[in-house]
Formats: structure tokens, sequence, C-alpha cells
């Protein structure tokens, strides 16, 4: 029997692809991100544009291992929890430039930094409200010729960005940004993650490097998922630096 019949057959027997150990998005994902990440901690100086480069690697790579680690999850929590951990994962560099714009204003009074702060914070979302979300919509009708239907299983996540997005306005309406609107945010945010935990966990489609990781025991799975969700979350963390 030639070997690739063999092979299939035995992959088949088994429950896994032919690929079984598709471990090389892992081993090329781990390498985009690591030079980058050993320059930053050992704090070796770069030129600007190198720095860039290097880091820019690292969090494309984590943001890879974040994606495989978000669909293994699926299979133990709700996509909706899920995403919501990439999020804050994948947005720890914009608030790592707003800590240190914040952590700077509040050394030097008198300077910028406080408004580099609020600008940086809330250019993001006026762009996704404001551009994104027109453009996706402007699109699809292009497309389609018909209005964006919404699943009634999104109706959580709209209503607390609706939230978000109506206290959002009373911040320059009074014209400060204390201590109690981080509080109020910060509330909106657990209370979503606390409806998001209680939704059921739905069939898993991954392919690739998050279906080896669905096809690992449940105590493995859980695991490798967390170390990837830790990993990827330092490296961007680490990285993001060289963008303040």
């Amino acid at each position: 029997m030639p070997l690739p019949v063999l092979a299939d057959l035995t992959a088949k027997r088994r429950g896994f692809p032919r690929q079984r150990q598709p471990l090389l998005p892992f081993a090329i994902a781990i390498a985009a991100a690591l030079p980058g990440t050993v320059l930053r901690l050992a704090g070796v100086p770069l030129d600007p544009a190198l720095a860039a480069v290097t880091s820019g690697a690292a969090i494309v790579g984590a943001s890879f291992l974040l994606l495989w680690a978000c669909d293994a999850a699926q299979a133990d929590v709700s996509q909706a929890l899920a995403l919501a951990v990439v999020a804050v994962l994948t947005v720890l560099p914009e608030y790592a430039v707003d800590m240190y714009f914040t952590w700077q204003a509040g050394q030097h009074e008198g300077a910028a930094y406080a408004h580099y702060a609020v600008a940086n914070m809330t250019g993001a979302n006026r762009l996704l409200i404001g551009v994104a979300w027109g453009l996706v919509a402007a699109l699809y009708w292009w497309r389609f010729r018909r209005a964006v239907r919404i699943g009634h299983e999104r109706c959580t996540e709209l209503l607390f960005l609706g939230l978000a997005t109506a206290y959002a306005f009373v911040i320059p309406i009074k014209g400060t940004l204390a201590w109690y609107d981080g509080l109020v945010f910060l509330g909106i945010y657990i209370w979503y993650i606390v409806l998001a935990s209680r939704r059921p966990c739905a069939e898993s489609e991954a392919v690739g490097p998050a279906e080896m990781l669905i096809r690992l025991p449940r105590r493995q799975r859980r695991a490798a998922t967390a170390v990837l969700f830790l990993v990827a979350g330092a490296v961007i963390l680490a990285n993001a630096k060289p963008f303040c």
C-alpha cells in the first residue's frame, strides 16, 4: 500500500487530519515574536526604525497566537467571552500608550500629555463607530443591496457598546475625565463579561493550529490555551513602548 494512503488511513483511524501536529504555524508565530520581545526585555538600544520593525513583527506573531487561542477557547467558554478576552489583549498596545501619556501627565503638570491621553483614548473609538461601522454598512449594501442583519445573539454586545458610547458623550459635556468615569466604564465591561460567561459553548469549527488544540484532552487544552493567552498578552505589552 502506498505510504501516503497508509498515512491517511492511520490519521483517520486516530481521528486526526493527515497533518496531525501543525506546529509550523506556532513556530513561525513564536519566531516572529521572539526577537523583538527579547530585545525589549534586555533593554538593547535600537534604531527607531529597527525597533518598530521588530516590535511590529512581535505584535503580529502574538496576534496569531491570540487568534488560535480564541478559537480553541470556544470549546470551553462562550464565543462572546473568548472574544472579550481577545479584545482586551489586542488593545494592550493602545492601553500601554494611554497609560504612558497619563503617567507623564501626572509627572509633568501643564504639559500636553493629558490631551494626548484623551485624544488617544477617544480617537480609536471615533474611527470605529464613526467610520468603520458606516463603511461596513455601505460596502455590504453595495455588494448585496440590503441592510446588514445582526443576529439575536449579538444584541447584548450592541447594548453594552451603546451604553459605553452614551456615557462617553457625558465626558466632553462635563469637561473632565475623573476616576469615577473609569469605574463606570469598568463596571459596564465587567457586567458584560458576567453575562457573556453565562452563555453556552457553541460547536467549534476551528481548523489548523486551533483544531490541534481542540483535539487535546480537556485539561491540556485549557492549560495550552491559557498559556497562549498569557504569552501573547505579555509579548504585546512588552513591545508596545516603541509606539509610545
